[in-house]
């Protein structure tokens, strides 16, 4: 019997039985069958290669356990060639022969079944996987021949049929199966399955080399094919094909894919009837399939391209030469390399500069329309969300995960989809600086080394001809520094020149200054090919931009509303004068261009409508001109005037008088209130889309939160248009459900945060206040950050989602207005108006505002997007005399109100003791306002009830509040006087006749204590002592001010004694330098020791200072050979050998003990001025530097101190020039001041 009819015998076999039936139902493929059927028509295929792998899954068959092999390798590699050379090998019979292969393999038949076919022999999953099991028992049972089982994609069954078949896959009277699956998917599928991979063998099938796919092609599946499709191949084409074929099929490898792509080529062939296949024909049909020149022999035709784009990307992105030229010579490197691996493109840059749109032209005139262009912006991915993949939506949900079967990710589809990014194009990653660190890590490690990415189901993606483009604006400030503005465009290129490609890379590995958190691993930053930083834009280069936008809007107008423009180029040049400027790029020039054709078809909708210049008076009043031969308009009330003028008559003579009305009701605080109106008259003059953030931060009670109430009554007419979100309470990230509101299926989710409750107040305009943000978190830096974090996202987006309402806010009217107590802390302990003044001003830089906050926790996302940041000035007398006397008026028009006719009389004496004795600089403003409510109000309110005071009779009725000062009028260091002050209200009728005395002592509830005379003046000698020894040549420190009053350190605790040094230039190093300043150090202990005091025993802090001094010169510095090799621990504690650790010891007592011995002698020889200027600062109570400057050498010139103070009354005389006893030192400070 031949071949073929045994073959046909075991067909029709099948076909009578029952399982048969059913089996050949489902479509399978009988592999064996197939392969004796062919060898008996002499037509049979020899595969010449695989022998190893299928030898292993034969051996495989025959085992005891783990009798069923699985092939793993990537697509394309020819696992299923393993198994049709197994069919073919028992085709031939050229298994071996011994009794077991000759049993179980000799006579086998192996059928292939479809993963999904199988599902069709049962309802259930477990159903079909029994009913499979069955009927190939039975089979074997009725024909007698061993089956094998060949399914490919085993990872698609369901897990429900692996119950089930794993039972019978190792059982005595069972099934043998043999799979085929990547390894991935294998993993995946059975990697936790530990009873599945005992089951299993896997058998590795690795990809063929170039070389041997070659020779594979050349064999006899160039015959076949040449016969099939009468066509001739070449040689070099199979090479060409084989090395190029990724361009197409980047997922499948080889052999199969050069295959594939060499079958399809046969068929064009055919189609046209072409005998002979060229190579030339091979790449034209991947250009054709691409839509990308492809053929890397063909240099002409590759720089003909490129010369042909690069007039095109250099028409469209004007004043970015060298970006294209770059972007292009990446473009021509992916071309030449065959585009197997992807370029990756870092665009540096401020903001409109084009960054992004290069991106977009790119794909359109590179890779032949936006179809192939795909946008990530990184803003979207900058936190990284707990327990599960925030790159779902771009990658597919994983397995387990909502929607992981019926949601595909928006890049996978990109990537996967041959009409879009299938055969490569432009992946651009938009703000990439703001993606996190560990996203970015997962997204970027095989898609910028492979073009690879994994979906969340597992599957690997592959694209060629990918180009990856990230633009940033980070480290902008490090290449472009402040004032770079108003450079020339030779001194801007110059200055870009200087930073190669190492400098740019190094500004993502090492934290900037205006970055100080934000630092990329070397896995990220070596992965990107090249750095580009493009060129800020010039004024030139903006009004062709201008023309270009005009251009475009001329052509729609044109093609939609028929209408003709003529419009002088006068017109576009001073729209661009009035709009462009650097820092900001030209993303504002289209908005404004968009805004003027809207202006002027709101006027004039018919004809050919022309436009030229009227330029009378100042150019910012200069209107436009419009006609169209039967009209003409005059247009004046434009936006497109400079930020100092409003967007119209009206807004602009409100915001004339906007500040003298703010500064009326907020005392003291000018600078910040005009710097306010600014930008605010700036956003709302052009308006961005966005909101307006800025950030107040200060001592308290200094009018932060107050100023965006009058801001939000003057400019949105109420008070309620500055709702207040209190921030400063927030202090875990968990918390902020409480402000944004819980998620859907969470508690309280049907409860409305306080921030949809806010914005519902401001949606048309108005201050949304985020007060004491910087509180928020608490101490912890980090839930400080992640939590204003939060805010970011919102601010630079310029909408908002609700996730109880699922209403989408828009934000383009809002203004945020983020407060803070940050940098309060400069004033503690001062408190005369002169030093805290000279404080603010050395400190109100906003440059200066700025560092200090992100030292303190400010992201730099935040500070990056504020559009102001403001430092509030400290409250001074003249500012606190105000403050208290609207707090009075206010009271009295209360009281007018309620009581018609009646006076209330409070004196501006009574007021200014008042706020002397009610103000604190803890509290600012507020310590006033409370209590005066308190206190004088409470009094009022008493003796209204006293007096039976009604509307009725009240216009009989005269109030007047008094202060009885008993305080001492002396300095407060003398002990024992009496303190106490009175607040008395009398009320008389309007014959003068006394109804009512109602009083209340102040004393017991205002802190009085004052510190003794002797305490002073020892703290007065500490802090002289301090300063007469400072040299600032050496210490780099000058005196700013030197104060004995009593201050507060902001926890509670209260001192005497404080001095501030500002910092300058020493010119003094080396072993001069630490000794002079350890004499400075420890001259206020001994200062008080030449004066005959006991010296003060706590200078732990001062001792601390000189050990730290002597550590950095010998240890830290390496300046004594005996200390090399010692460091410090936590406890900065010498580290090192014991006799280095006594040596050390010793070093500290010596230089301490010397620096002591020669500031001794130095006040003793100078302990005239030592006293004399110890009294000054008793007397004055503070000094500024300038003060203790004159002083001092007035002192050494001989003069006395009112020929010092030039004429001014002053007690002192040469009395405290005199040696004496402490005790005769603390008596002349009394003489001058009883």
């Amino acid at each position: 019997m031949t071949c073929v009819s045994l073959a046909q015998k075991f067909k029709q076999q099948l076909s009578q039985s029952e399982s048969g039936a059913a089996i050949l139902k489902l479509m399978p493929k009988l592999l064996t069958d197939q392969a004796k059927i062919e060898r008996a028509k002499g037509i049979l295929n020899l595969i010449t290669d695989r022998e190893a792998e299928a030898n292993q899954v034969i051996d495989t068959l025959v085992r005891i356990k783990g009798t069923n092999p699985v092939l793993l390798g990537e697509a394309g590699v020819g696992k299923t060639a393993v198994v049709e050379k197994v069919s073919q090998m028992i085709a031939l019979g050229s298994v071996p022969r011994a009794k077991v292969f000759s049993k179980e393999i000799l006579n086998a038949e192996i059928i292939q079944l479809e993963a999904s076919s199988v599902k069709q022999l049962g309802k259930r999953p477990e159903d079909a996987a029994l009913a499979l099991v069955n009927h190939l028992k039975q089979i074997e049972k009725d024909t007698g021949v061993p089956v094998i089982l060949f399914i490919d994609e085993i990872h698609s069954l369901d897990s429900d049929m692996w119950d089930v078949l794993k039972t019978a896959m190792d059982a005595k009277d069972g099934i043998r199966l043999i799979g085929a699956t990547t390894e991935r998917e294998f993993q995946l599928k059975f990697g936790n399955e530990e009873a599945m991979l005992r089951r299993f063998a896997p058998v590795g099938v690795a990809e063929f080399t170039e070389e041997r796919s070659i020779e594979i092609l050349s064999g006899s599946w160039k015959s076949q094919i040449e016969k099939r499709y009468d066509v001739e191949i070449s040689d070099e084409l199979i090479k060409q094909v084989v090395k190029n074929y990724k361009k197409i099929l980047p997922d499948v490898a080889r052999p199969d894919g050069p295959i594939k792509v060499l079958v399809d080529l046969a068929v064009q062939a055919h189609r046209h009837t072409v005998k002979k296949i060229a190579t030339a024909d091979f790449f034209k049909f991947v250009k054709d399939r691409t839509k990308i020149p492809a053929n890397p022999q063909d240099l002409n035709e590759i720089n003909s391209f490129m010369k042909e784009k690069e007039s095109i990307l250099k028409s469209r992105i004007l004043g970015q030469d060298r970006m294209v030229e770059s972007t292009l010579s990446v473009y021509r490197n992916l071309l030449l390399s065959g585009g197997d691996k992807p370029q990756v493109i870092m665009l540096m840059g401020s903001t409109g500069v084009g960054k992004t749109y290069l991106a977009e032209s790119v794909a359109q005139a590179l890779f032949g329309g936006e179809h192939r262009f795909f946008k990530i912006d990184g803003s979207a991915y900058a936190t990284k969300v707990n327990g599960s993949s925030p790159l779902s939506s771009l990658l597919g949900p994983k397995p387990g995960t909502v929607g992981y079967k019926e949601t595909t990710g928006s890049l996978i589809e990109w990537m996967s989809n041959p009409g879009k990014g299938r055969f490569g194009g432009v992946l651009l990653i938009d703000e990439i600086e703001k993606m996190h660190p560990d996203t970015l890590k997962e997204l970027a490690m095989n898609l910028f080394d492979k073009g690879e990415v994994s979906a969340g189901n597992g599957k690997k993606i592959k694209v060629p001809n990918l180009l990856i483009m990230g633009t940033t604006n980070h480290a902008v400030n490090q290449v472009l520094p402040e004032g770079y503005q108003n450079w020339s465009e030779e001194e801007l290129r110059k200055r870009i020149a200087d930073f190669d490609q190492k400098d740019l890379k190094n500004l993502f590995i090492q934290p900037t200054e205006a970055d100080s958190d934000f630092k990329w691993p070397r896995e990220i930053v070596n992965r990107i090919g090249t750095y580009i930083f493009a060129n800020p834009i010039t004024n030139q280069e903006a009004f062709r931009i201008s023309k270009l936008e005009f251009a475009k809007r001329i052509k729609i107008y044109s093609e939609r509303n028929n209408l003709q423009f003529k419009i002088e180029d006068d017109v576009i040049q001073f729209l661009t004068d009035q709009v462009f400027n650097r820092e900001d790029g030209v993303r504002d020039l289209s908005r404004s261009i968009e805004s003027f054709f809207n202006i002027v078809t709101k006027r004039i909708t018919s004809g050919v409508i022309q436009i030229k210049m009227d330029r009378q008076g100042s150019k910012n009043n200069w209107s436009f001109l419009v006609s169209n031969g039967k009209e003409q308009i005059k247009i004046t009330d434009h936006p497109f005037k400079k930020a100092q003028n409003a967007a119209s008559i009206e807004e602009l003579k409100d915001l004339k008088t906007l500040t003298n009305r703010v500064n009326n009701e907020i005392y003291g605080q000018d600078e910040m209130i005009q710097k306010v109106i600014n930008v605010v008259r700036n956003w709302r003059v052009l308006p961005s889309g966005k909101p307006l953030t800025i950030i107040a931060v200060g001592s308290t009670g200094t009018g932060k939160t107050e100023t965006a109430k009058v801001l939000a009554k003057e400019l949105y007419g109420s008070e309620a248009k500055a709702p207040i979100v209190a921030m400063g309470d927030v202090g875990r990230i968990e918390n902020l459900n409480k402000i944004f509101g819980s998620d859907p299926g969470f508690v309280k989710s049907n409860q409305m945060g306080t921030f949809e409750k806010a914005l519902l107040q401001v949606m048309s305009g108005g201050f949304l206040v985020l007060d004491e943000i910087s509180n928020a978190g608490g101490t912890d830096k980090n839930q400080r950050q992640e939590i204003m974090f939060k805010f970011y996202n919102i601010i630079e987006e310029g909408f908002w989602i609700s996730p109880n309402t699922g209403r989408r806010y828009d934000l383009s009217k809002v203004i945020f207005w983020m407060t803070g107590n940050d940098m309060q802390d400069y004033y503690y302990g001062v408190s005369s108006d002169d030093m805290r003044e000279s404080i603010y001003n050395r400190i109100k830089d906003e440059n200066n505002v700025r560092s200090e906050l992100r030292k303190r926790g400010f992201p730099e996302a935040i500070l990056g997007r504020a559009q102001l940041v403001v430092h509030t000035k400290p409250l001074l007398t003249q500012h606190t005399l105000g403050i208290s006397q609207r707090v009075v008026n206010k009271s009295v028009e209360n009281i007018r109100k309620n009581f018609p006719g009646a006076e209330v009389i409070i004196s501006e004496a009574t007021i200014k003791t008042a706020n002397e004795v009610f103000f604190n600089h803890d509290q600012g403003g507020r310590s006033i306002r409370n209590k005066f409510e308190s206190e004088i109000q409470g009094l009022i309110s008493e003796s209204i009830l006293l007096t039976d005071t009604t509307p009725e009779n009240a216009q009989d009725r005269v109030f007047e509040v008094k202060i009885v000062d008993g305080r001492s009028k002396k300095h407060y260091a003398i002990k024992g006087l009496q303190q106490y002050f009175l607040v008395e209200v009398v009320v008389k009728n309007r014959k003068g006749e006394t109804l009512q005395k109602v009083s209340n002592d102040l004393a017991s509830k205002v802190d009085l204590s004052k510190p003794d005379a002797s305490e002073l003046v020892k703290v007065s000698f500490h802090e002289i002592g301090h300063a007469m020894l400072n040299d600032e040549n050496v210490s780099g420190q000058r005196l700013r001010f030197v104060t004995i009053k009593p201050g507060s350190s902001g926890d509670g605790s209260r001192y005497l004694g404080y001095a501030a040094y500002d910092d300058v230039k020493k010119k003094n190093t080396g072993l001069t330098e630490l000794r002079r300043n350890l004499m400075r150090i420890v001259a206020g202990r001994v200062a008080q020791e030449v004066a005959g005091f006991q010296p003060d025993r706590g200078w732990q802090s001062d001792y601390n200072k000189m050990v730290k001094l002597i550590s950095s010169f010998y240890v830290t510095s390496g300046l004594d050979p005996k200390l090399w090799g010692t460091s410090f621990d936590k406890e900065n504690r010498l580290v090192g050998t014991s006799a280095q650790q006594e040596y050390f010891h010793q070093l500290i007592i010596a230089e301490i003990t010397k620096a002591q011995d020669q500031t001794r002698e130095y006040l003793t020889a100078h302990i005239g001025l030592l006293r004399f200027l110890t009294a000054q600062l008793v007397k004055n109570q503070s000094l500024t530097g300038e003060q203790f400057r004159i002083y001092l050498e007035g002192f050494k010139s001989g003069m006395n101190s009112r020929q010092i103070q030039k004429g001014k009354v002053v007690v002192i005389d040469k009395i405290v020039q005199k040696n004496g006893s402490s005790k005769n030192s603390v008596m002349s400070c009394k003489k001058l001041f009883n």
